[in-house]
């Protein structure tokens, strides 16, 4: 990698056309690895005396401030000069400004309204200067985190059809991308802009040089959304035209929304380098496919890997982002989705039931995850506030929690499954968790839910475990009041649902549950298992319970309860062969899931780490269990569930 990188070692970035391949690959390595670092709280010192000057002369959120933090974060200076307080007033021309910040910095980053601007700063700079945009020109370091964005959200750009949209002839972030794809062999390339702001002929002709195949559209369809695993949105640029007139002609020609997204592959992506205006509706924000935030952060990363390299302090980190690439390859070959229960899932990952799950703004966080499903928070037929705090203690190798089920009740999250649950690629499916404070209100929560208008295309399931309720035992521990659960739940639900068990720890018990639960075909899956209670943890520096319900005793999660999980998801499993197993417990990282796979479990929930680590727990903890798989020479997940052998 190091050797690859070397050409950019020194060297001004004027346009897309500096990127190879590899370059782009190796980039795209680097960025993700020092994205990795970051995550688990590294301290960077590469850039410790380095100065960069921003030179903006026309204005900018996210490149500006992904430009300064990634120098900050790596340690390094920045010397800000706001245009309009500089000499530039008094007629400097855009070489001398250049020439005067080349004198106190090491790296320039310059943004200016002239296609020229860049040449002309180039031939006056002994610093490397970065282009951050030309004019109608290039934006290479935005091509460089579009294709960081698509090689982590996708796998792979090769074999991808994408399409770019808006206004083509002075969108210089499309300018570049154009280029950059180039280097990959696309299935495809389409071109969608309004009469008069085509891609420019120079574009296009460099494309067909490359032997890169384009068709151009006047018309953003249904079906061109249905073929596409990119789409690429850019806004009118207002400030390239002439009058007002012509642009209020265009504005708006395009517009992506809900509803033309639901047309759309469940693994597509909708990209944008922002900022938008008409072209890009709010009501897609929530969605999984949309990349357009998670672009923003990716570009802190790809700009910190081009400052090192640029200013010749990436050895060390390209060579361990190197040395990480080969494997990770192989993983991206493994297949990680999950057909069970008359869904396909793109991954076996989900939260658990109790965690990040309560609100519309954190069930969207979810949907827009790298998870394979979601599920809604257990809820009651009314509104409930739980447990008076503080509730809930993380701890070294866990946490302790008696929330004491706080939800927003029944109609909260049937109204949610509403507008989210419609099925076919727009949403991931969706389980839908009950926990009625008594069996009857069980039983009318899932007569509601039977009726619902998005009813099927929801998973139910009730939760007999809650062990935190005052005054509401776990029903799964009393055999018969859990066999006539479910007699009054499938008395009024006419299709198949699941159970949340909580831990057992006797083979009787197991014995005893699975008979119970087998006697119930329409039972189709048991979530294994709810947090392990009652545990009571102390604090001795004040010799005080660490929570306040029940005198400090609560349900223990995390780490510490991974093997009772793994014993339940195993049990389980053999003894009730026909029904499909949850895991969850003890899940931090990529191996504790594929340990619950092994064990028999299909789908398998995070807690305590999602609660620690918030929805981005989900891409790492799916990227190390695919590495895990490869690595144990596994082809797809599903091959290695139940695989788990005994000593003889």
């Amino acid at each position: 990698m190091q050797g690859t990188l070397q050409a950019l070692r020194g060297a001004h970035i004027a346009g897309a056309s500096q990127y190879n391949r590899t370059i782009l690959e190796d980039l795209t390595a680097l960025a993700l690895h020092l994205k990795q670092l970051n995550a688990a709280g590294h301290v960077f010192d590469e850039l410790r005396g380095k100065v960069m000057s921003p030179l903006f002369f026309e204005n900018s959120s996210r490149t500006y401030a992904s430009f300064v933090a990634a120098m900050q974060k790596l340690g390094g200076s920045v010397v800000a000069l706001p245009i309009e307080a500089s000499s530039v007033s008094k007629g400097e021309t855009v070489s001398d400004t250049v020439r005067t910040m080349d004198a106190y910095s090491d790296v320039i980053v310059l943004r200016h309204p002239s296609v020229d601007a860049m040449a002309d700063a180039s031939r006056v700079s002994r610093a490397p200067v970065l282009n951050a945009g030309n004019g109608s020109g290039e934006h290479p370091t935005q091509a460089l985190l579009d294709v960081v964005t698509m090689l982590a959200e996708l796998g792979r750009i090769d074999g991808k059809t994408v399409v770019l949209v808006g206004d083509l002839k002075h969108g210089r972030t499309v300018h570049s991308l154009a280029r950059v794809l180039a280097n990959f062999n696309v299935a495809a390339l389409h071109f969608v802009a309004p009469a008069g702001l085509e891609m420019p002929d120079s574009v296009a002709s460099e494309l067909l040089a490359a032997g890169v195949a384009t068709e151009t559209h006047a018309a953003l369809t249904p079906e061109l959304v249905a073929e596409a695993d990119v789409v690429y949105l850019t806004r009118t640029q207002k400030e390239r035209f002439a009058s007002a007139e012509a642009y209020e002609a265009v504005k708006g020609t395009y517009r992506m929304d809900a509803a033309l997204l639901a047309h759309a592959k469940s693994d597509m992506v909708v990209m944008h380098p922002l900022p938008r205006n008409e072209e890009l509706s709010t009501d897609v924000d929530g969605d999984r496919r949309a990349a357009y935030m998670r672009q923003m952060n990716y570009g802190l990363y790809a700009r910190m890997a081009l400052l090192l390299v640029v200013l010749g302090r990436a050895d060390e980190h390209a060579r361990v982002a190197s040395a990480a690439m080969a494997p990770r390859e192989a993983a991206r070959a493994v297949d990680l989705s999950v057909s069970v229960l008359g869904h396909t899932f793109a991954n076996p990952l989900m939260n658990a039931a109790g965690v990040c799950c309560s609100t519309t703004e954190e069930l969207d966080s979810l949907l827009a995850s790298a998870s394979g499903t979601l599920i809604t928070k257990s809820c009651t037929a009314q509104q409930r506030d739980g447990n008076p705090a503080p509730r809930f203690k993380p701890l070294p190798l866990g946490s302790i929690n008696s929330m004491g089920l706080p939800n927003e009740g029944y109609e909260y999250y049937a109204e949610y499954v509403s507008h989210r649950a419609k099925g076919g690629a727009a949403a991931k499916p969706i389980f839908f968790s009950i926990s009625g404070m008594t069996m009857q209100d069980s039983a009318d929560m899932a007569a509601k839910l039977a009726a619902h208008p998005q009813g099927a295309n929801v998973l139910l399931e009730l939760n007999l475990s809650c062990p935190n309720v005052p005054g509401k035992p776990q029903i799964g521990y009393d055999m018969q009041d859990m066999r006539r659960y479910l007699e009054a739940v499938t008395a009024v639900y006419p299709r198949p649902f699941g159970v949340k068990l909580p831990p057992y720890f006797d083979m009787a018990h197991f014995d005893q549950a699975a008979e119970v639960l087998n006697a119930f075909p329409s039972v189709a899956f048991l979530t294994c298992i709810n947090s392990v209670g009652n545990g009571l943890v102390i604090d001795d520096t004040c010799d005080t319970v660490a929570i306040k319900p029940k005198n400090g005793f609560g349900g223990i999660g995390g780490e510490y309860v991974l093997p009772t999980a793994l014993a339940n998801v195993n049990a389980f499993r053999t003894r009730c062969p026909e029904k499909v197993i949850i895991g969850c417990g003890g899940v931090l990282c990529g191996r504790d899931a594929y340990q619950h796979l092994l064990a028999g479990a299909s789908l398998v929930q995070v807690g305590t780490q999602l609660w620690k680590e918030g929805p981005d727990a989900f891409r790492r903890i799916r990227d190390e269990l695919q590495a895990h798989l490869a690595r144990k020479g596994y082809g797809a997940d599903r091959d290695a569930i139940g695989k788990l052998k005994v000593i003889e």
